[in-house]
């Protein structure tokens, strides 16, 4: 399955959707691309992981890059629909205590817009 992203808004929040494999330099970029122009453009942004079947170690160092864009622009971002397996990882990596994790994309936006 092939990498995707998609995009779009709920009032000020950016939700980005992602599926298939989070593998290989060019997915990772493309995904980096995606959520860097929106972090400066919004103050919340959303990554909808739900159809993410599989993340590599550049499929995590691209989260780590997007968590620290984030970070820098004083964007909120928060991962939503986790698979179990990648929820796994982020917390072997400790990358799950830089991010805020929401079960569900309502849950997300929600917690986006308590923030604003």
């Amino acid at each position: 399955m092939e990498f995707a992203v998609t995009t779009r808004t709920i009032d000020d929040v950016a939700i980005v959707n992602c599926g298939g494999k989070l593998i290989f330099e060019k997915e990772a970029a493309a995904l980096c691309r995606v959520v860097s122009d929106l972090v400066q453009r919004y103050r919340s942004v959303v990554v909808n992981m739900g159809e993410l079947v599989s993340i590599d170690g550049n499929g995590l160092g691209t989260l780590a890059q997007c968590i620290r864009d984030a970070q820098q622009a004083g964007t909120l971002l928060v991962l939503c629909r986790v698979p179990r397996k990648v929820k796994q990882v982020l917390d072997l990596t400790r990358l799950s205590t830089m991010v805020q994790i929401a079960a569900t994309e309502h849950e997300a936006v929600e917690r986006s817009r308590a923030a604003a």
